[in-house]
């Protein structure tokens, strides 16, 4: 009889994206010398690449160019930097909007609270499908 393969391994496999994001994640904390919480990195990396996304020649020049020529691109920079800019801003009134007190702070630390409690029961109910339930993680 053999051992147990890949498929019955209970080990799933990491959505390409998300493995990719935790590469650049692991290089850019490498750069800072791990200044910086994985979370943050992750979160200004896909606020700047979401903007990024949208601008028609930044996607015209990642079809039509390799690698190298397009991170050689000024435009490349150019979008990213205002994209950073643009996301201090909002990401300077959101924190405002969450550290206030009003009945939109309160809404707002619900919608968050909402997404964080139901991200980690969906993960709990991956790691359960894959036969690998940790019985230190309940409620205390």
């Amino acid at each position: 009889m053999s051992g147990i393969t890949g498929g019955g391994s209970g080990i799933s496999r990491q959505d390409p994206q998300q493995e990719l994001l935790s590469e650049i994640v692991a290089g850019i904390n490498a750069l800072f010398v791990a200044e910086f919480a994985d979370p943050q990195i992750e979160g200004f990396v896909i606020a700047a690449t979401g903007m990024a996304k949208e601008n028609r020649r930044i996607a015209d020049q990642i079809d039509h160019n390799a690698l190298d020529q397009f991170i050689a691109s000024p435009e490349l920079r150019e979008t990213l930097t205002d994209a950073a800019v643009l996301n201090e801003g909002t990401f300077g009134k959101l924190t405002g909007a969450l550290t206030g007190e009003s009945e939109r702070a309160d809404q707002f630390i619900r919608l968050i609270g909402a997404y964080l409690y139901q991200s980690r029961r969906l993960r709990a109910v991956d790691v359960a499908d894959a036969g690998d339930v940790d019985a230190s993680d309940g409620v205390r």
